[in-house]
């Protein structure tokens, strides 16, 4: 993995599984992980070795999710430099 020291990562399905996993590697390789998932506890903190996972509930498979998660990165422009998408679900049409 490329140095990824003190950025800011989205990792889709990060509650569990595959997303988990890469939430946690980049977390304990120093990066700010905000974690999106539809089963987890909005805006918990948890440390990881040099960095954290901020968790962020977001159903990209209801009520238009998926447009709310390509926004994001207008919220934080200057700040988020990777996206992880471990699971995403895009409605077809």
């Amino acid at each position: 993995m490329k140095n990824v020291y003190g950025k800011h990562v989205l990792v889709t399905g990060a509650s569990s599984g595959i997303g988990r996993a890469v939430a946690i590697a980049f977390a304990e390789a120093g990066c700010e992980v905000t974690g999106v998932s539809r089963h987890c506890e909005n805006g918990a903190v948890e440390e990881i070795g040099s960095g954290c996972i901020v968790s962020r509930v977001c159903d990209v498979a209801v009520g238009g999710g998926y447009k709310v998660l390509m926004f994001l990165p207008r919220l934080f422009p200057d700040r988020l430099t990777e996206w992880v998408l471990a699971k995403i679900y895009l409605p077809a049409g």
